[in-house]
């Protein structure tokens, strides 16, 4: 760095290409990366534009991840039987043991109107008796 004439000297690409203080000051904050564009041939003012589409997109994938932590907050991934390894008697929306699957119907239960009704009677005769 010269400091009487405010220049520094680059021989990173060979060129031996002064920059002033003032060319050198917006891009120092910025990062080697910044510094080597610049050496590299891109002028400062598209650097710098460069760099405020950057934060722009900075800005708006902030923005989606703030929203998709509030969903996932607020709905959750609840797990169940399906993607973990607790048991299906853990899930919280399946059916009760009392609850049937199957869906109501007009019909009626049982046997129909007028047919008597037969149950199993005790024989005379049994097949087989059991002594308790």
């Amino acid at each position: 760095m010269n400091h009487k004439s405010g220049t520094i000297q680059t021989d990173i690409t060979g060129t031996n290409k002064p920059i002033s203080l003032a060319q050198f000051d917006p891009i120092y904050p910025l990062g080697g990366d910044f510094f080597l564009l610049y050496l590299a041939g891109l002028k400062i003012e598209e650097i710098i534009g460069c760099l405020k589409s950057l934060k722009k997109e900075v800005a708006i994938l902030k923005k989606e991840d703030a929203f998709l932590k509030e969903c996932l907050a607020k709905y959750g991934n609840p797990k169940d039987s399906r993607n973990s390894s607790t048991p299906p008697s853990k899930d919280e929306n399946r059916p009760k043991a009392n609850q049937s699957l199957c869906k109501p119907s007009c019909k009626r239960v049982g046997r129909q109107k007028g047919r008597e009704r037969k149950t199993f009677e005790m024989t005379v005769t049994p097949d087989k008796i059991v002594e308790f």
